[in-house]
């Protein structure tokens, strides 16, 4: 068997073509039983790639690949988590800028399995003069700092880079240092070569033919005769060694949502209740609330109950009424949200959804419950106020950022390949138009 422990999707931005569905999908095909994620921009990708991996039924194996500062240089690491624990220190690195100082690196490791590269870290000048006690040396000094480290070994199917592997390898053998294989994944197929260099061009902002790009061949996911055949046999084997050791379950992270601060004993679904009781009463004033209105809240807040809901709209009228008293303007509400009676009732929107006739089911389904997601506007300049209420409050371990990716329309990514390829802006717009003609639609 073998195991690829260094593969990059395209959430490493513009590095990578590969989707982590299509990776999983293709590991599985060519013969692999586990696969790691390895992206060097974050775990933005964890998520797919579990879900993938589980479709698939490979075990899914999480990683970052890391830039650290040693002597003044770069060394590039490959960082693979154990467990929920080394998964969680995942975490805390991709959440520093790189490159990390080679201190603050090495503690965030202790539940993580540790590759030193030796393709473009300091090992490859090294490796490339066989200077292979140099290599040694330093493996010896990062041991002091790393409960589990291997030496990795990436033949990119140059016949240098091979023959001066195999040499180290035997090197490696005499003087038993643990050497694994880690071939470079970033596109599915060598044809895809293209594409990635593309890719690397745009985000250089440059032309092809530029010299100083990084040229990254072999770097396709091969077969599993392919990397046996490629790799000595003792190093493939130390990939499922690894792979074995490194066992996550995303689900040992589920979010748990925080409490309510202000319920001074009660419990979360009464004080809701009275809450929405009193502003469903301020909805209508002195007049009575109609039966329809009632029995509507009463099976919403049945089911927000149920699907353990009560402490999210506590938070979200929580911050709403911090946001009303600091004299801030807030949006009425917008999305599938507005359906609810009882954030209209809370005053987290203005819109009253049966006026309107609008389905609460859509915005929070008894049948497929996911968590509820209400859109709150708040002025551009005023919302790190509300960011600082809830971390204030709440803690700042309970507050995130989120991010959403959006990728290239067609007329952008048509104009970004055309630039690369240093097209004129007359020829450009002539492709433009020749493509939206084929396509039979606009490309906006």
């Amino acid at each position: 068997m073998a195991t690829h422990l260094a593969v990059k999707s395209c959430y490493s931005l513009l590095s990578s073509s590969l989707q982590p569905d299509v990776l999983v999908k293709a590991a599985k095909e060519r013969g692999y039983t586990s696969i790691a994620l390895t992206d060097s921009d974050g775990l933005y990708a964890a998520k797919a790639f579990e879900q993938a991996c589980r479709q698939q039924g490979l075990k899914p194996i999480y990683g970052l690949t890391i830039e650290v500062l040693v002597d003044q240089e770069i060394e590039p690491f490959v960082v693979l988590a154990k467990n929920i624990k080394g998964y969680q220190q995942l975490i805390l690195l991709a959440s520093q800028s790189q490159p990390l100082n080679f201190d603050s690196f090495h503690p965030l490791t202790s539940e993580c399995v540790v590759l030193m590269q030796t393709e473009n870290g300091l090992a490859e000048r090294d490796l490339l003069s066989e200077q292979y006690a140099n290599i040694l040396s330093r493996f010896r000094h990062y041991s002091q700092y790393f409960r589990e480290l291997y030496i990795a070994i990436s033949m990119m199917g140059s016949p240098l880079f091979y023959e001066k592997n195999m040499k180290f390898f035997d090197y490696g053998q005499l003087n038993d240092l643990p050497i694994v294989a880690l071939p470079k994944v970033n596109y599915l197929n060598k044809d895809d070569q293209e594409l990635v260099h593309v890719l690397s061009a745009i985000d250089k902002q440059t032309t092809i033919t530029d010299f100083t790009l990084i040229y990254m061949p072999y770097r396709d996911l091969m077969d599993i005769d392919t990397f046996n055949r490629l790799y000595p046999a003792d190093s493939v084997a130390l990939s499922d060694e690894i792979a074995r050791k490194c066992t996550v379950d995303l689900s040992e992270l589920e979010a748990q949502f925080p409490k309510y601060h202000k319920l001074n004993g009660v419990d979360s679904a009464r004080y809701l209740r009275q809450l929405c009781q009193v502003g469903l009463q301020k909805r209508f004033k002195d007049q009575p609330v109609p039966v329809h209105y009632q029995q509507r809240l009463d099976k919403e807040l049945a089911i927000i109950h149920k699907a353990g809901f009560d402490d999210y709209f506590l938070v979200v009228y929580d911050f709403i009424l911090y946001a009303h008293r600091q004299q801030m303007i807030v949006g009425p509400g917008r999305g599938s949200a507005a359906a609810s009676l009882a954030a209209y009732c809370l005053g987290i929107t203005q819109i009253d959804p049966l006026e309107f006739d609008l389905i609460f089911e859509r915005f929070l389904n008894p049948e497929r419950q996911s968590m509820p997601d209400i859109d709150s506007d708040f002025p551009d300049d005023r919302r790190d106020e509300i960011i600082r209420y809830l971390a204030e409050v709440y803690g700042e371990e309970q507050v995130a950022h989120i991010v959403t990716f959006s990728t290239l329309a067609p007329r952008q990514a048509l104009r970004d390949v055309a630039k690369v390829y240093n097209l004129n802006p007359v020829a450009t717009e002539r492709l433009l138009k020749a493509f939206a003609q084929s396509q039979q639609r606009d490309l906006t």
